[in-house]
């Protein structure tokens, strides 16, 4: 038996397993854990025994055998996306976001949407209209957000990859508190055609998986041009294009991030740790400060309110999703159905945002916040002159408790570090870093350069 007869052998043998597996989970455990807010059982089954099919006739495609699962701010033709949101209620998408597509025509295997952060806004994923989705490797914790169920979906075994976005720690944070991988592209990299905005500038569709070749084959087939989105700035991502396999990088430790007062003990013990390891292997570690970082959460909020408002004003009650009843008057209708349709989180940004959005506030709050998010651009653009990649927290403690707010100093500070990779639009990943006293996970950031992510998954690979 020859090495391509071994590979369609190994595949189509495991492929009944997984799909016995991916089905049993779901059916299991899905109820306790609240990860999955849509199933597609059937479809998910018919689909399956199409692309059994093509894996003994030798026809498959670069996905085969791949089962994923998809945020609920993803677009699949003839099924439900709400936002996790009660004003899409009953909205079912008529065409694919184009990294469905991709994902289809390529013989991915969709299982379901996943809960997510109303409108992708949270970081604990209790923000939704189908309830807080629960840390299987502790049920009384959260899972982070916002993409926490498409975390949860991966860490039970329901899929090998999931599909969510990251608009400033959506992917990032839930795959430290659930101890699987969690890779934010550079913006412009994967079309957002197809994707219910939150913040247009922001908003980058990623990847969680608890293998690294696996997240970095779906990344090649989703990722490049798309004719639907004139915001990407880069062409298709090809694995191992410009690599230099003896190369030993050059690391940057983002020392104002990781020695702060609030940070948990483990985890900054981790990262030191993996820090360490990496000397010891004998890549270039330098400690740096990185200026103004404090300002991250707060331009990042100020810049997300406002462009969130401008991106949820055609909720409405008009042309589809949630309609209040019981109004005398349209514009009473668009009030109503706004007040009752949204959530609390979403309706506290939008309010943040209009207030910015004063004439009076333009000059005090916007300019400044954009002038200043240029300058951190500025300031990446000099760093990776000189350094292959940037090493920082993904947040400072393991899951908190469903229902308690984490500690104020915490929650900024937690902010503020998975927010700056948004800001200037350059690729992140979480790892696997450790785990606390109480067995909980924790994992560590690695920023690489703009749309060089082959160096990024040629480091983690070696």
């Amino acid at each position: 038996m020859d090495i391509k007869e071994l590979y369609k052998y190994n595949l189509y043998s495991n492929f009944n397993n997984n799909i016995e597996n991916s089905i049993y989970n779901v059916e299991n455990f899905n109820k306790k854990l609240n990860c999955l807010c849509q199933f597609y059982k059937d479809e998910f089954l018919k689909n399956s025994e199409i692309i059994k099919e093509k894996i003994k006739n030798n026809t498959q495609k670069d996905l085969a055998g791949m089962i994923i699962s998809i945020k609920d701010l993803i677009c699949y033709q003839d099924h439900p996306v709400s936002a996790s949101s009660k004003i899409l209620e009953g909205f079912i998408s008529n065409y694919n976001s184009t990294v469905v597509e991709r994902i289809l025509t390529n013989d991915g295997l969709i299982i379901g949407h996943t809960n997510c952060d109303e409108f992708g806004m949270g970081g604990s994923n209790e923000n939704s209209i189908y309830g807080p989705v629960h840390n299987l490797l502790d049920i009384n914790k959260t899972s982070g957000g916002s993409s926490g169920g498409s975390a949860v979906s991966v860490q039970s075994n329901m899929c090998h990859i999931s599909l969510g976005t990251d608009t400033g720690g959506s992917i990032r944070q839930p795959a430290s508190y659930c101890n699987i991988i969690g890779f934010k592209p550079s913006y412009g990299r994967i079309s957002r055609y197809g994707i219910i905005s939150h913040a247009s500038s922001f908003d980058v569709v990623g990847i969680l998986g608890k293998n690294i070749n696996d997240i970095e084959d779906i990344f090649e087939v989703i990722s490049g041009y798309d004719n639907f989105d004139h915001s990407l700035n880069c062409d298709k991502y090809v694995k191992n294009k410009d690599i230099d396999v003896n190369k030993k990088y050059k690391i940057a430790v983002l020392d104002n991030a990781i020695n702060i007062k609030c940070i948990q003990k483990e985890v900054k013990e981790g990262i030191l740790k993996f820090i360490d390891n990496l000397s010891n292997e004998g890549h270039d570690i330098e400690n740096i400060t990185f200026n103004n970082l404090e300002y991250s959460s707060a331009m990042y909020f100020t810049l997300t309110t406002i462009e969130a408002c401008t991106n949820l004003s055609r909720y409405n009650g008009v042309n589809y999703g949630y309609r209040a009843d019981n109004y005398k008057s349209f514009d009473e209708m668009i009030i109503k159905t706004r007040t009752e349709g949204f959530g609390d989180e979403v309706k506290k940004r939008l309010l943040m945002g209009n207030y910015l959005f004063e004439t009076n506030k333009k000059n005090r709050y916007i300019d400044k916040a954009n002038k200043l998010r240029e300058e951190f651009k500025d300031a990446f653009k000099k760093i990776f002159e000189k350094y292959d990649f940037i090493i920082l927290p993904v947040t400072t403690t393991t899951a908190f408790n469903i229902g308690e707010k984490c500690n104020e100093d915490n929650s900024e500070w937690d902010d503020i570090v998975v927010t700056l990779a948004s800001l200037v639009g350059y690729p992140a990943i979480s790892i696997p870093c450790g785990f606390d006293n109480n067995n909980m996970p924790f994992g560590i950031q690695i920023i690489g350069n703009i749309y060089k992510e082959n160096s990024l998954f040629y480091f983690l690979k070696k």
